[in-house]
């Protein structure tokens, strides 16, 4: 399973263009099931995969994928985590 508690995402914190991406995002994944996220333009769709792929990092938050905490790995366990665990498809 993969569990996100309280996820939020900002770009350019404490700036005057600051933007709260996601804001309080909390979801369980199941493994083995499609899950679909589904939004309008905008909505967070594509922040939301990239820090659920280990890709990006939220701001604040947690995530644990099947029985480990991978919020705040070093980013050579999280490369080894993606290529075992995680495929893409870029638009």
């Amino acid at each position: 399973m993969i569990r996100l508690d309280n996820i939020k995402k900002v770009f350019n914190a404490g700036r005057p263009n600051e933007f709260i991406a996601l804001n309080g995002i909390s979801l369980d994944i199941e493994l083995n099931k499609v899950t679909v996220l589904k939004g309008p333009s905008g909505s967070g769709k594509t922040t939301l995969l990239g820090i659920v792929g280990c890709m990006s990092r939220p701001t604040a938050g947690r995530m644990r994928l099947i029985d480990r905490e991978v919020t705040s790995l070093p980013e050579r366990f999280l490369t080894e985590i993606r290529r075992r665990t995680f495929g893409f498809v870029f638009q």
